[in-house]
């Protein structure tokens, strides 16, 4: 039976009715020799059809109308689209993708009772052309963070949009009142209401619009063929929305309420990194108003500041222009004084060729969600460097958002199978920071560290107690002593103190140390007296290009 607003394409299309509470569906005449299977019996009901799915596509599949609800007063259905590989079990044939689109009704408490869809063949380079405008459905939007799609997607857009003309807008939007929600009735319900916020913006977007999570609280919309007054108004069509619907949560319903930072482009910004800031700044604006509002950036408003804006832009053509570089600083065994590895430190080369340390421009890229990307370069970088030299031994570091990056994660384990010995080389740093943001992912993210092969370093160690407190949880190989506790450590008694406490207790842990911030022999020497394993600083060397390093013949 065919969807009710299509006709199908005999050779290419099908369609389907699906009864959610007997699972039944009915398929039109060709479905068979459409989806590549014997006969319809083999699909005839979801989970016959489910196990046809390409594995990493079923929760894809299935979320777009199972994991969703609406009011029970829809008459006309609520829309889905998802794009699919469907497995044919012929060696030739192999997988065939489809783009599934339809309508589900719900039941009296919202939930799906039935659905009606059409399923289309698309070819590679259909699919190719959607994801590089965003239109295919990525599974990774709907639950985690993904703002390294934000910025390919804005960066397509805005590109067709000086080609062609057509105008498209970023929303930033996230849940008012939420850290009442999360004191009052604990933080999971907090999570319910914020994924339910996402569903009904969702519902409200066109076929070619996109969403993301960009934050914990904050979901980051681009909308095309959309101009200045049809922005305003897609933002009141949003808040009013999300205003109407009842929300179902654990403890009993809810309400919710969202504010909205908005910017139309290409007219109000010619980059992603504009875009995002300026969208950034409005929501600001919109939280301070009132409980629901939808502010616009105007050519008038003076926020972002300059400097944001510039270093940003800085960074995202480095990346584009591969300008991103790694530089070396020595970590020598305290007892030998020999090299035993070393901290890779990312640097951006500037047009001149003048290098930018990191810490002059990571704060800014950090606040704009450009983390991940920089952590993936450097990743990129650093097993090139591996590979190049087999010898090399290496530590880096990682913001909080990485921690939480799949893409990062995978990138290492796809190496990992090509050349079994990298990880074992490479020690990943994670910070303090990045435990207090989120302990759970990182614990997650240090056991497939682990699983890969690597080995695990606290990065900047004892500048709060939580340090501590994690030895217990996080299966760590070395601490790094932040180097704010070497500081005239010479002439500090009680820095000696808390220093020789610190190697003490790892060493009784049977985890090894590295002083940072090492800059002279009298401090080099107490270290190795207490107990030290590794000593850093510029007594040792400063970080140095990679290729210079190589050049002289050191890696």
């Amino acid at each position: 039976m065919p969807h009710p607003d299509t006709t199908p394409e005999p050779s290419r299309e099908t369609a389907y009715v699906w009864d959610l509470s007997s699972d039944r569906i009915d398929w039109q005449a060709n479905a068979a020799s459409v989806l590549g299977v014997a006969t319809s019996d083999a699909i005839a009901t979801g989970e016959k059809f489910a196990a046809r799915i390409a594995p990493e596509h079923v929760a894809i599949w299935r979320s777009s109308i199972l994991g969703a609800r609406a009011p029970a007063d829809a008459p006309h259905g609520i829309a889905y689209r998802v794009q699919i590989a469907i497995d044919t079990g012929d060696d030739d044939a192999g997988r065939i993708w489809m783009d599934v689109s339809g309508r589900w009704w719900p039941d009296a408490n919202g939930r799906p009772t039935r659905a009606t869809g059409v399923l289309r063949r698309i070819d590679a380079h259909y699919l190719e052309d959607r994801h590089q405008l965003g239109f295919v459905a990525d599974d990774r939007t709907r639950e985690g963070l993904n703002r390294t799609r934000l910025f390919e997607v804005l960066g397509a857009c805005l590109k067709r949009a000086h080609v062609t003309g057509h105008p498209c807008a970023l929303l930033m939007i996230s849940a008012s009142g939420l850290d009442a929600i999360n004191a009052r009735l604990g933080t999971d319900v907090g999570d319910e209401v914020i994924s339910a916020v996402g569903r009904l913006l969702r519902e409200q977007l066109g076929e070619s619009d996109v969403i993301v999570r960009y934050a914990s609280n904050a979901f980051a919309v681009v909308l095309h063929e959309c101009d200045g007054p049809a922005l305003a108004a897609a933002g009141e069509r949003l808040i009013a929305h999300v205003e109407r619907a009842r929300i179902e949560t654990s403890p009993g319903p809810l309400k919710a309420a969202i504010a909205i930072g908005a910017v139309a482009l290409p007219e109000h910004a010619g980059t992603s990194a504009e875009a995002v800031a300026h969208a950034r700044a409005a929501l600001e604006r919109a939280k301070r108003a009132q409980r629901s509002a939808c502010v616009i950036h105007t050519a008038g408003d003076t926020s972002p500041q300059q400097r944001e804006s510039t270093v940003t832009g800085e960074v995202i053509a480095a990346l584009e222009e591969h300008r991103l570089l790694l530089a070396l600083q020595p970590i020598v065994a305290a007892a030998t004084g020999q090299t035993a590895c070393y901290e890779a430190l990312l640097r951006l080369r500037k047009i001149d060729g003048t290098l930018v340390a990191a810490a002059d421009f990571v704060e800014e890229a950090e606040q704009l969600g450009l983390a991940p990307l920089l952590d993936k370069r450097a990743l990129d970088l650093a097993l090139e460097l591996l590979k190049t030299h087999p010898r090399l031994r290496l530590c880096l570091n990682v913001s909080c958002l990485t921690a939480g990056d799949r893409n990062w994660i995978a990138a290492l384990r796809a190496e990992a199978a090509q050349h079994s010995d990298l990880p074992s080389r490479l020690t990943v740093e994670i910070t303090e920071t990045a435990m207090i943001h989120d302990l759970a992912t990182v614990r997650t993210f240090v056991e497939e560290l682990r699983a890969a092969g690597c080995k695990i370093a606290i990065d900047d160690f004892g500048t709060g107690y939580t340090s501590f407190r994690h030895l217990k949880t996080l299966p760590v190989d070395m601490l790094k002593i932040d180097g704010l506790f070497m500081k005239d450590l010479p002439n500090d008694a009680h820095g000696r103190v808390i220093v020789g406490s610190m190697i003490d207790m790892a060493k009784g842990l049977g985890i090894a140390t590295v002083a940072e911030w090492v800059s002279d022999s009298e401090t080099a020497a107490f270290l190795t007296a207490a107990g030290a394993t590794y000593l850093q600083g510029f007594l040792y060397g400063n970080a140095e290009p990679s290729d210079d390093l190589a050049r002289q013949g050191v890696l």
